[in-house]
């Protein structure tokens, strides 16, 4: 998954950023997570996401960083070691090395640009228009 699947680009979300929405997403579990990687503007199906569309000022989002050191942190409490989940993470990495990832498109868009959200992720706007409109 790329930035392009959160229909960013790197002047509006940064790459932690990016990388708690992923986690997030992963933590909305597996049917979710498919269908957000084959059709992001799916995302607007989620009831969380529904959720946080309606929140009135509230800051929610779907980003769990701690979700991203959810493994460690179970290797740690099962081993009673925090650097065994690293290199036991080695190990395998070296056993047999990663598949190569497929290079992502650089499909980068303005986040300002309400007619690339329309052609992109319609769902997503009109669900978060309302929002947004009421916040300006």
């Amino acid at each position: 998954m790329s930035a392009r699947h959160a229909g960013s680009s790197s002047t509006f979300l940064s790459d932690d950023g990016f990388s708690d929405f992923q986690a997030g997403l992963v933590g909305l579990g597996r049917r979710a997570f498919e269908s957000v990687v084959r059709d992001p503007d799916s995302l607007a199906d989620h009831p969380a996401v529904r959720q946080i569309s309606a929140s009135e000022g509230r800051d929610l989002w779907i980003g769990d960083e701690a979700l991203q050191f959810a493994a460690e942190t179970a290797y740690e409490q099962l081993t009673g070691n925090s650097e065994a989940f690293w290199d036991a993470v080695e190990a395998t990495r070296s056993a047999t090395p990663p598949e190569p990832s497929p290079e992502p498109d650089d499909d980068r868009w303005d986040l300002r640009d309400e007619d690339e959200w329309r052609r992109r992720l319609p769902r997503l706007l009109e669900l978060f228009r309302a929002r947004r409109l009421a916040m300006e």
